[in-house]
């Protein structure tokens, strides 16, 4: 399979895609003409990927063939740039003088969404791309992290070849409703209590009572017999009807951005910590630009990731208009926002009521909401007990 993908890569191929009812045609032609293919998931008609020098083979159907990928792909569109075979030259004799660097970073025992925060944290210790892991302190580095950084539990970094592979275990924050010991459930915030439903402790208020922030609802002090006390770690849920509020402000004056079209590109080509510019000498105006950044990592025939990175960045310039806001405009924009304020303030509280109250100052336009919702307000804290 991987011999497959790397003779793919070097003959370069085609993805056909065809609609639906062309399929049993295509196919036919394929098999009649002995071409090899593979069919592709990614279109919602039917696709197939054949090498390209099969493409002339398929004349006469109704087809098409996109772009061709793979090594050819590169050729044509540098073909008359030397700057990049020096390059080539360049990358291929530092890979042959770079076994004693990382070339590669695997992450395992987190998220996803950690990897880079991770990669990040260790990069600013010193074990990146380009690293030289047969001076590295390996042992060090993972004191050093768990002494720098509060995100893992535990971190070991093993190299294999020029591979370093990193599994972690993240830190996991203590419950507080797990952590025992003696406590109170006192009130997170006002409210006239709906409900109570305690686990452990006494409750100390009733349905209907008023209760302000920090008072107490389920004691950790419990009495036993005339002048006995036994303290328990008290814990459950106490539902109260409260108020919360948000304010939302529409300004009257907004800025909007309108492209110019015009666009400048650079190309980047990042190899460990050296970087060599592949295209893109422009000059940025004096006007506004947006600055989008695209890298992706590039791979040794399809197959192999290699510590090569593509960086693209684009600049796309534009002026800024002032728009003067009516109320009508206010009062769209305050119905795209207050589904998501909403949902915030609720956290995980059931909706009762909504009011609001409209106003405005000289810049803006503005909405104060009143929501009434039933909440569990229970919070435990801790007794110092003597």
């Amino acid at each position: 399979m991987i011999i497959k993908r790397i003779a793919d890569y070097i003959l370069g191929t085609y993805t056909v895609n065809v609609p639906e009812e062309s399929k049993k045609d295509l196919t036919d032609r394929l098999i009649k003409e002995r071409i090899g293919f593979e069919i592709s998931d990614d279109r919602s008609d039917f696709s197939v990927k054949i090498r390209s020098y099969d493409l002339k083979k398929i004349d006469g159907l109704t087809f098409n063939a996109g772009e061709i990928r793979g090594l050819p792909r590169i050729f044509k569109r540098y073909g008359k740039r030397w700057g990049i075979y020096i390059g080539i030259l360049i990358v291929s004799v530092m890979v042959i003088l770079s076994q004693r660097i990382v070339w590669r970073i695997d992450i395992k025992g987190c998220a996803d969404d950690k990897m880079d925060g991770i990669m990040s944290n260790l990069e600013s210790l010193g074990f990146t791309y380009g690293t030289d892991f047969k001076s590295a302190d390996l042992d060090s580095l993972h004191n050093d992290y768990l002494r720098k950084f509060d995100d893992l539990s535990w971190i070991s970094v093993n190299m294999k070849g020029t591979w370093a592979t990193v599994e972690v275990k993240e830190a996991v924050l203590p419950d507080e409703r797990d952590t025992g010991g003696v406590k109170n459930v006192t009130a997170a915030e006002s409210g006239v209590i709906t409900g109570i439903a305690p686990k452990s402790g006494k409750p100390v208020v009733g349905i209907g009572d008023f209760v302000s922030m920090g008072d107490l609802l389920i004691s950790g002090i419990i009495t036993v017999g005339e002048n006995g006390l036994r303290f328990a770690p008290s814990e459950g849920s106490v539902f109260a009807e409260v108020k919360r509020n948000f304010t939302v402000e529409i300004p009257k004056v907004s800025t909007i951005k309108r492209y110019t079209g015009d666009e400048f590109i650079e190309n980047e080509l990042i190899f460990f910590k050296k970087s060599v510019k592949l295209s893109g000498n422009y000059r940025i105006s004096q006007h506004e630009y947006d600055t989008i950044y695209n890298k992706e990592r590039l791979d040794l025939f399809g197959v192999f990731p290699l510590p090569v990175f593509k960086e693209m960045r684009i600049y796309r310039e534009y002026d800024e208009e002032f728009h003067e806001l009516t109320y009508d405009d206010a009062a769209r924009e305050f119905d795209v926002r207050y589904p998501g304020l909403l949902s915030a303030t609720l956290g995980g509280a059931r909706l009762i009521e909504v009011n609001f109250i409209e106003t405005e100052s000289d810049d803006a336009y503005i909405r104060e909401y009143e929501v009434i919702c039933e909440a569990d307000i229970a919070e435990r804290k801790d007794i110092e007990v003597k």
